[in-house]
């Protein structure tokens, strides 16, 4: 078994100079694992593609304003963006910077005359690291992670899950530390050449096209089981041209990997990432079910008291709504039309709320149809509620 995270980092360095060929958007993924597992290792080895010279070579560190960040990728145009250490950043930075990077322009700016100025663009991969994902990090300063940001920076397990960190497999008489210093002062002595002869390579091919789209479409079926909703072919679709990539490198004797092994590792990093994101159908949808799950669970018994519809209930302190109770012991819940809308889903899109809960049957709506009803309520009188059935706490 070839070292799979390796390969796919090397793979996405020769990657840039076809996003343009394919109309691709520029994208980032980002290796998430322990520390001294091969993150930087990673990057430094993909970075030896491009360039090199200095402590750093071609990496350089998410530690940066937003603004430092915007000059760096429009310096990198069609060409590779490595960025260490995530956690250096602030928390609302990486979200802001990620969207930018993948978005490929910068803020609008006006001279001192009140013109407005061209904005900074360019076409990029990025790859990026770290001891936490995207989402911890902004999990612990109280933000959210949005769909976006999911599908502009992609999060792989750095750890290959055999034992060795980044590695997959280690020749008898060498360990991960040996084998991590010699592709260190490889890295720091051979240099830019291997850009060089891909460019050169793909400049006298005619049949470049061919050989893309070739590529691209046997990397898009062997991994076509996974591919449930359009956030994941957004992802598969930058995978396949880093196969491409990575592939055409091959044929040019650049990488001294068949191509099989070279789709065979990028199928595999993508197959890690896809697994966990393939129980539910959008990444909209998984923060909505989260969203709506974790509000319930934590206040379900102090802010919902029971009802059974005729009685007056009683309850201290805040509500949100009532639990009903059916006669077959099944729960519903009755939730205020304001604490819905401005409390559990703020911030969301309400129809994209309503629209996912109504298509999985979570939500019942009234006799005429609509999303929420006019209830007689104790303690409340006549109130508009939205009303959900007791399966939205189902993780089925």
């Amino acid at each position: 078994m070839r070292h799979t995270r390796l390969i796919f980092a090397l793979s996405t360095a020769f990657c840039p100079p076809l996003l343009n060929l394919r109309n691709e958007e520029s994208g980032g993924i980002h290796f998430v694992g322990a520390s001294s597992i091969g993150k930087t290792l990673a990057l430094r080895v993909a970075g030896s593609v491009w360039g090199g010279g200095g402590i750093s070579g071609f990496l350089r560190k998410w530690r940066s304003t937003v603004n430092g960040l915007e000059l760096l990728a429009k310096s990198r145009c069609d060409s590779l963006l490595l960025l260490d250490e995530i956690v250096e950043i602030s928390a609302k930075d990486a979200a802001a910077a990620a969207y930018m990077l993948a978005n490929g322009s910068g803020k609008k700016r006006l001279d001192r005359h009140g013109k407005l100025l061209p904005s900074h663009e360019w076409r990029i991969l990025f790859l990026s690291s770290g001891e936490i994902s995207l989402g911890n990090h902004l999990a612990e300063s109280r933000e959210s992670l949005k769909g976006g940001q999911f599908v502009r920076l992609v999060e792989i397990d750095a750890d290959a899950g055999c034992g060795f960190g980044i590695f997959n497999k280690l020749e008898d008489g060498i360990d991960a530390q040996l084998l991590a210093d010699r592709l260190k002062r490889a890295s720091n002595e051979f240099y830019g050449t291997p850009i060089d002869a891909f460019l050169k390579g793909i400049l006298k091919d005619d049949s470049l096209h061919q050989k893309i789209d070739h590529y691209y479409k046997i990397f898009l079926e062997q991994v076509s089981p996974l591919l449930i909703s359009r956030q994941i072919r957004r992802v598969a679709s930058r995978f396949a041209l880093i196969a491409a990539s990575g592939s055409i490198a091959s044929d040019l004797n650049i990488l001294p990997l068949s191509h099989h092994h070279i789709i065979f590792a990028i199928k595999e990093c993508f197959e890690s990432w896809a697994v966990t994101n393939s129980n539910h159908t959008d990444f909209e949808t998984s923060k909505i079910l989260s969203q709506i799950r974790k509000y319930l669970q934590i206040n379900g018994c102090a802010q919902f008291p029971e009802w059974d519809g005729q009685s007056k209930p009683q309850f201290n302190g805040k509500c949100s709504g009532y639990r009903l109770l059916r006669r077959d012991q099944d729960v519903e819940w009755i939730i205020l039309g304001e604490v819905f809308r401005n409390e559990i889903f703020r911030g969301f899109n309400l129809r994209k709320v309503i629209a996912t809960l109504k298509s999985l049957n979570f939500l019942i709506s009234s006799k005429n149809g609509k999303s929420s009803s006019a209830m007689r309520l104790p303690h409340f009188g006549p109130t508009r509620i939205y009303h959900l059935s007791g399966s939205i706490l189902s993780e089925n």
